[in-house]
């Protein structure tokens, strides 16, 4: 019966820790335009918001708030990005932080070392779908998380094809 006891508050603090954070329909649509923005600049198709990845996202990023231990993947089979403030940034400033990694990308497959890897998973060609979430620490720190589907970042393969320009006829 103890043990119960404990699990339940367990639960009650972890689950209560992201209860004063609202992650709105607009965040969501800021983060989905915002990915698409940059796949767009480099010729591979939209992602589509899933609520599975959101929730999975979501879960994560809970984790790491009760935990506030700082920033580390989940090792899940899904592609990930999380970043994480001191103060409450918007969805659009949270996938440009990650799109600046652009600068270490010069082309060619990806490889052990990659510096770009939040850019890099973000225009991945293959990846169809995106989930993101948000948490906030008893500390205050904020914990943002995205899941990716199918996940990228495969060493030896490249994250999209360079696009060739097209003589004028």
């Amino acid at each position: 019966m103890k043990t119960l006891i404990y699990i339940i508050a367990f639960l009650i603090s972890y689950y209560s820790v992201a209860q004063d954070v609202i992650f709105s329909e607009e965040d969501k649509q800021a983060i989905l335009l915002r990915h698409n923005h940059y796949r767009s600049r480099v010729g591979v198709p939209p992602l589509v918001w899933s609520g599975k990845l959101e929730a999975i996202a979501q879960a994560w990023a809970d984790t790491l708030a009760a935990q506030d231990k700082g920033l580390r993947h989940s090792g899940w089979k899904y592609g990930e990005n999380i970043a994480g403030a001191s103060v409450l940034v918007s969805a659009q400033f949270i996938v440009d932080l990650w799109a600046r990694e652009k600068v270490f990308y010069h082309g060619g497959a990806i490889t052990p070392d990659n510096r770009a890897a939040h850019y890099t998973q973000i225009v991945w060609h293959t990846t169809r779908k995106v989930g993101c979430a948000l948490s906030r620490s008893k500390s205050g720190f904020y914990y943002w998380v995205c899941e990716y589907y199918p996940p990228g970042n495969y060493i030896g393969e490249r994250p999209y094809r360079k696009r060739h320009k097209r003589p004028i006829k």
